[in-house]
Order: C-alpha cells, then sequence, then structure tokens
C-alpha cells in the first residue's frame, strides 16, 4: 500500500497503557516515515511506541510507529513493523476544512467543516442544535453548489462559555448526481471555492 494514501484520515493510536490512546489526522506519510496532528491532547514521548490504525477507503491500515520527533499538536514517527491492510465496516472519515452555510429552521449561520464521511459531516456551530432536527448544509464547489441534508446526531459543547458545539450530521438519502459528486469529495477528488458570508441566526 502507498502510504501516500493515508494522508488527511482520522488515526487513532494505542500504546503500553489503557490511557494512551492518541487520535488525530494523518498529514503526511512517505517511505518509512510519518507525521501526525494530535487533537485529542494527548502527551507523547520521544521512544514511545503505539499501534497506529487508519480506517480509509480501501480498509483498515495498522503498523506499529516509534516516535521520534515531538512538535506542538504534531508528531513524526518510523514505522518499524509490517504494514497490515484489512476490511473493515468503520466507516473512514476524511479531513475537510472550511467555511459553509447551513440552515436550520429557515435561518442561515456559517459553520466550520471538520470532516466528512460517506454517511456524515463533522461541523462546528455557533449554537447547540437539537438531535433529529434537520438541517441543510451548502458546499460551494467550482461546478456548482452541492446541498446535502441530514439530521443531528450530535451537538456538544467545545467550552465552559458554550459559544461552540462540535456538532455530527447523518446524511439523508441523496439523488444520483449528488451521491456522485458527494462520493467525489469524500474521497479527496473536489475542491471547495470561498463561500460568500450570510447573516448568522439570531
Amino acid at each position: 500500500m502507498d502510504l501516500k494514501e493515508l494522508a488527511e484520515y482520522r488515526f487513532w493510536m494505542k500504546g503500553p497503557r489503557l490511557s494512551d490512546l492518541v487520535t488525530g489526522w494523518v498529514v503526511a506519510s512517505e517511505d518509512e516515515a510519518i507525521l501526525l496532528e494530535i487533537t485529542n491532547g494527548a502527551v507523547v514521548t520521544v521512544g514511545d511506541s503505539y499501534i497506529c490504525s487508519v480506517t480509509t477507503g480501501k480498509g483498515l491500515t495498522q503498523f506499529r510507529i516509534s516516535i521520534t520527533d515531538v512538535m506542538p499538536q504534531h508528531v513524526r514517527g518510523i514505522i518499524d513493523s509490517r504494514i497490515n491492510l484489512v476490511i473493515t465496516k468503520e466507516i473512514p472519515r476524511k479531513r475537510f476544512r472550511g467555511t459553509h452555510t447551513l440552515t436550520y429552521q429557515g435561518e442561515s449561520l456559517m459553520v466550520e467543516v471538520i470532516d466528512i464521511s460517506s454517511k456524515g459531516v463533522g461541523i462546528i456551530t455557533p449554537i447547540e442544535l437539537p438531535r433529529r432536527a434537520e438541517v441543510t448544509l451548502v458546499f460551494i464547489l467550482p461546478k456548482g453548489d452541492l446541498d446535502v441534508r441530514g439530521n443531528i446526531r450530535y451537538s456538544e459543547a467545545m467550552d465552559e462559555g458554550g459559544t461552540s458545539f462540535r456538532t455530527g450530521i447523518e446524511l439523508q438519502q441523496m439523488g444520483r448526481i449528488d451521491r456522485a459528486r458527494w462520493n467525489v469529495l469524500v474521497n479527496g477528488g473536489g475542491k471547495v471555492a470561498e463561500t460568500q458570508p450570510v447573516a448568522e441566526a439570531s
């Protein structure tokens, strides 16, 4: 397997202790080296060894990694085991940064998209959205807007002040053409144009 295919996919790693769970995004990988962005605040030390798992459209890739360099929010490591690829039912999540328009009960607000998958979208919203609420998310693309509809799975405060919420959207069924365009985005073949600002929901 070409390790470059792991870039921008979600990873998780387990160390020798039960508390050693590390999650984040694969930034880059080449030959036997891999650069990871840590998003859960885990503390990693040079010399630590982990079992790293990355789910892509091809399946679950697992390997052992030895940490060689620690930076703020990033670590670099060397893959020191055979790479195993297994079939999995886990849905791969791909990092997908950008600000897009979400409509809820007729109101539009700008939200930050964090990741996408074949069945859902992870976003950050300025307000808490109720579970099962129906929303529409508009992606501005070079070949035309793509409107996706879905239902809120969760909306959890990210800070004590309640100024931002990590929100998950489960996508509703799409038409054949929209599904094909969505699959292009999920598989890394699409580019997003800049969005135009809209009024935030009050």
